[in-house]
């Protein structure tokens, strides 16, 4: 156990014969609008309709290409090629010395079958119904949907759920809008949003977070996903917050330590 680095893990998994038949299984209705009630710490919060009938609902094809490339880059890099898992970003966290700090290993549809179907529980049982969620995801669900449904369910902050109400809160504009320095903070946050949500009433962002912010824009810039001149711009615009009165913005010292690895696509 001490030796880990000697260990070679070998993955793979084949959904082919599982998407003939779910097609028309139980997660079909993910294809269509549908509604949801977010899990918080009182229970089920507040009915959100995941469809065009929500002014808040955002498709695929109109968010902004920069925003899908800067989540995808943070939270799941694989994501168009994987069936669910990600095996080399589990590989590295299995074999990495005990004391090093690694993201976690959390796909963005893992990440979605837990938002919407399961508890917060940390146990064993609730891990193997997400793994079974996911194959079902995987396997029901075409990519692009499973993306749509993500961006527009997932928690930006506090009672904040999906792209359109986030962008509204921190930067009052329309998610179609959002710049690309705005697109990397958002990415950003995604690990914990409602300790993180408190930057937008400070009017700017700490040292520690802006290189964050400046480190995922280097990643975009490196994988081919802005021009030098999008990247050089993006990195001397400012970020602007729509005021929250009252908040209290956190200290250098809690920011995150996960680090944002290079993707690969």
């Amino acid at each position: 156990m001490h030796q880990r680095r000697d260990w070679e893990v070998k993955a793979k998994l084949d959904l082919s014969e599982l998407k003939q038949s779910a097609r028309a299984g139980p997660l079909g209705w993910l294809r269509e609008p549908f509604d949801y009630r977010p899990l918080t710490a009182e229970g089920r919060g507040r009915e959100l309709h995941i469809g065009p009938s929500n002014p808040a609902y955002l498709p695929l094809a109109e968010l902004p290409r920069p925003l899908v490339r800067a989540v995808l880059r943070s939270e799941d890099a694989a994501f168009w090629t994987h069936r669910g898992f990600d095996f080399d970003s589990l590989r590295g966290i299995l074999l990495a010395p005990a004391d090093d700090k690694v993201r976690g290993g959390s796909t963005l549809t893992q990440q979605l079958a837990k938002n919407l179907f399961l508890s917060r529980e940390k146990t064993y049982a609730r891990k193997v119904k997400e793994a079974f969620l996911t194959l079902g995801l995987e396997a029901s669900v075409p990519k692009e949907r499973l993306l749509e449904v993500y961006f527009n369910i997932i928690e930006w902050g506090p009672g904040l759920y999906g792209i359109g109400e986030a962008a509204r809160h921190y930067f009052g504009k329309d998610a179609r809008e959002l710049s690309i320095r705005e697109s990397a903070f958002l990415a950003t946050i995604i690990p914990n949003p409602v300790r993180y949500h408190v930057y937008c009433s400070r009017g700017t962002l700490s040292d520690i977070w802006t290189k964050h912010v400046n480190e995922l824009l280097a990643l975009l810039y490196e994988g081919g996903d802005l021009t030098e001149t999008e990247y050089q711009e993006a990195l001397s615009a400012p970020l602007v917050f729509t005021g929250h009165p009252g908040s209290q913005p956190p200290s250098d010292e809690e920011t995150p330590t996960r680090a944002i690895h290079p993707g690969r696509d």
